[in-house]
């Protein structure tokens, strides 16, 4: 019978190529959704709530992933001006070996969890050549031959390095190829923020067109796909990514450079059927094989249910779903259990699995950070010595001066106003609150044991040394960069 239908297909594709008219329609749909039914989702793993940054976190992700029916996991491994590997690399260019507030090598505990739960790992290379204004890796090479500009990154101060100046380019081709030679990887994920994009300011001026860009990425790629690496985008549309980042993923296709493209419709408001159906026709037509879905984190999240409509859209036009992320997902739905995994495999078509070849399918997700216990009760005011210089004094003191890189975030309150006690991840002793320290960067947000919701952060002391803490989120408030006197 299947041998009849494909004649039957091979019969009514000739007939609409020779005529182009819509004969046979009833034959083709219904061989459409019957092949369509097994097209893999794939998923995007980020590094909010804490999956990838603990060794627990990362068994519990990769399990669900299978029981689930996800088939691919692109896992960030360079974000922020650091990587989830431990990189001989970095150590090079004056970086971390790998994230500070990572356990052990995420990379390798991912493949290894990968061949045992049988879900492909793809390191993915999110935010391209942003890092974070003070990344030890920008801060080592800025003096040097790097060059960048500054912008606000989804709220972080951050430097969007000029990719055609100095050692950059050597740099990122190094670390693709030690992901290749060093992990054994097949693929590697890259998204569009390699480019200068065309609303940066100052960074517009390094824009040299699409022919210059994709000349630099061939470069780039080369020694990774000598190596035997395939690369995969996920960008813009391809108008858009063509327009904004000089990205012309077409051209990219052609020639090699990847092998498959990921447009992101994460755009689309959910509910918006026509116009997800045509934009993704429009995509296929252009070469693409997925489409790059949202399922988190922030506001304008698709609900499980339209995700799941979502998903069958893609499939039925021959796309490929992959789901940004993951992670958020799972942590929405508070995923762990058999039950859980039933009702995300029922929402997105795919074929869910229960038995993993002995592991525990009620294995429990990532537990919260143990918090520190009450800070403690600190003497009225009036019996604080007075430390606070006269007003003549602080007028005497040079103001620092105004700089658009202050930290994003400021920890609220004083230590009267009963202000937060830090504890350390690694369970160290508790260091108490220092009223001049100012928090860096946000890393990773968990809910803890009593219902609040932590904040994994790198602040700054006064004495200027950088200390990783779970703070809770109350205590945090957002700064206005125009507005603050910073420390340049």
């Amino acid at each position: 019978m299947r041998h009849k239908k494909q004649i039957h297909l091979l019969i009514c594709s000739a007939v609409l190529a020779l005529l182009g008219i819509s004969a046979c329609k009833k034959g083709l749909t219904a061989e459409t959704e019957s092949t369509t039914s097994g097209v893999a989702v794939s998923a995007f793993v980020t590094r909010e709530h804490g999956y990838i940054d603990t060794a627990i976190g990362r068994k519990h992700l990769v399990s669900m992933a299978a029981r689930i029916g996800i088939k691919r996991l692109y896992v960030n491994m360079w974000s922020r001006g650091c990587t989830l590997f431990k990189s001989n690399v970095m150590k090079q260019y004056g970086g971390p070996e790998r994230c500070a507030e990572a356990e052990g090598d995420p990379l390798e505990d991912f493949v290894r969890y990968g061949k045992a739960f049988n879900v492909e790992i793809v390191p993915w290379f999110e935010w391209g050549n942003i890092v974070p204004a003070r990344s030890a890796l920008w801060q080592k090479n800025k003096n040097g031959n790097w060059f960048g500009f500054e912008e606000n990154f989804h709220t972080v101060p951050s430097i969007r390095i000029n990719p055609y100046k100095g050692s950059f380019e050597a740099f990122m081709s190094n670390l693709l190829k030690e992901v290749a030679t060093k992990y054994g990887s097949r693929e590697i994920h890259i998204c569009d923020n390699f480019a200068p994009h065309l609303s940066s300011g100052a960074a517009a001026a390094t824009l040299k067109g699409p022919q210059t860009f994709t000349a630099f990425m061939s470069r780039v790629t080369a020694p990774a796909r000598t190596a035997g690496v395939r690369f995969s985008l996920s960008s813009q549309r391809q108008v858009l990514s063509l327009q904004n980042f000089s990205i012309d993923w077409n051209t990219w296709l052609k020639r090699g450079i990847v092998k498959w493209v990921y447009p992101q419709l994460y755009h689309v408001a959910e509910g918006k059927t026509d116009q997800f159906m045509s934009e993704a026709r429009s995509e296929r037509g252009s070469g693409a094989v997925g489409l790059a879905l949202y399922s988190g984190p922030n506001t304008g999240k698709w609900s499980l249910e339209g995700l799941g409509r979502t998903v069958k859209m893609a499939k039925s036009v021959g796309m490929e779903p992959a789901l940004f992320d993951l992670n958020t997902l799972l942590k929405d739905q508070g995923a762990y259990n058999n039950t859980h995994v039933s009702l995300i495999a029922a929402a997105l078509g795919t074929p869910k699995r229960m038995d993993l070849g002995g592991s525990d399918p009620q294995m429990a997700p990532p537990p919260a950070p143990v918090l520190p216990p009450p800070a403690p009760v600190l003497p009225p005011p009036e019996t604080q010595p007075d430390t606070q210089p006269s007003s003549k004094e602080k007028d005497a003191t040079p103001k620092p001066a105004k700089t658009k890189l202050c930290e994003y975030m400021k920890v609220a309150g004083t230590p009267q106003g009963g202000a937060p006690t830090y504890a350390s991840a690694s369970k160290g002793p508790i260091i108490e609150y220092v009223g001049n320290d100012q928090l860096i960067y946000r890393y990773l947000t968990q809910i803890g044991v009593d219902g609040d919701q932590m904040m994994y952060v790198r602040i700054q002391t006064g004495a200027a040394q950088d200390k990783i803490r779970w703070i809770q989120a109350k205590y945090l408030v957002e700064r206005d960069p125009n507005a603050e006197v910073c420390e340049p």
